[in-house]
């Protein structure tokens, strides 16, 4: 499994730029598929309204994927009309035969909208559980543009896709970093901290980053993280006075007897008990 890591700030920079030009929605997908970055972060109204149904939500990811899956499969851009009966546009960002991520432009219709387009369109819908008159409002508030304006900014897109390459805003990396993994956990452990924020920290995505820590420590982030609190706590109940209600806050479990319950499953004994045997 290769890695992943992009410089965050410069592609958040260019999609915005993208959007400000071009008035398109577009966004930044991981190479699994992913959402890594967005512009706007607001989905249309009309596709939030779409997917508040989760059957319909998850015709929305199938199709996502078949999109990326003709990209990477073609190697080129890929433009197309979604299941919901939008015009969406693709590009595969590779290097050296891997993928790296996609690009991806949609949420828009290639004509005004009209009472025969959303006639025909609607039909999609009738399998769902659908406020249609809200989704109808909805319909006639979406962007439209000219066929060939699309086209052509799906074209910058895929060029755009490709400058992110060029200029390495995102690139693979193999090395391990386990030891970025350590000194995060170290500093953070006494906060209230997920894998999104080690994942933000490192620039790798979630899938990366659990594969390295699982293959390193044969464990899942949050097994490894409650380890190193148990360290941690460990050193503490050894070598200060604090009380135990402190060191559980100290250590990032601010709850005492959930605490003292995961400390005993860890090490056979109480924190106090612990202290007493151990204590310097």
């Amino acid at each position: 499994m290769h890695g992943v890591a992009f410089i965050k700030k410069d592609i958040e920079a260019l999609i915005e730029d993208f959007y400000r030009v071009t008035g398109i929605r577009v966004a930044f997908i991981s190479h699994d598929q992913s959402l890594w970055i967005e512009y706007p972060r607001e989905k249309s109204l009309f596709c939030s309204i779409l997917r508040k149904n989760p059957e319909f939500e998850e015709q929305c990811r199938l199709c996502d994927k078949k999109a990326f899956d003709i990209s990477y499969n073609s190697e080129t851009l890929y433009i197309y009309e979604c299941h919901a009966g939008l015009i969406e546009a693709v590009s595969p960002i590779f290097h050296e035969g891997k993928l790296l991520g996609y690009m991806m432009l949609g949420q828009t219709l290639d004509r005004i909208p009209n009472t025969e387009l959303w006639e025909r369109i609607s039909l999609k819908y009738n399998d769902y559980i659908i406020d249609l008159n809200e989704l109808e409002q909805a319909f006639y508030k979406l962007k439209c543009f000219d066929g060939e304006v699309l086209r052509s900014a799906a074209r910058i897109m895929d060029i755009s896709a490709k400058y992110i390459h060029s200029s390495k805003m995102v690139k693979l990396t193999e090395s391990q970093y386990i030891e970025r993994i350590r000194i995060f956990i170290e500093n953070n452990h006494s906060r209230n901290i997920s894998i999104n924020d080690l994942s933000n920290y490192m620039n790798l995505s979630i899938s990366h980053i659990s594969h390295i820590i699982k293959a390193n420590f044969n464990k899942c982030f949050t097994e490894y993280l409650l380890d190193r609190r148990i360290e941690k706590a460990k050193e503490l109940l050894e070598y200060s006075n604090s009380k135990v209600k402190d060191i559980s806050l100290k250590v990032g479990i601010p709850e005492q007897n959930y605490f003292s319950r995961v400390f005993k499953k860890s090490t056979g004994i109480s924190p106090t008990e612990f202290r007493t045997l151990n204590k310097k």
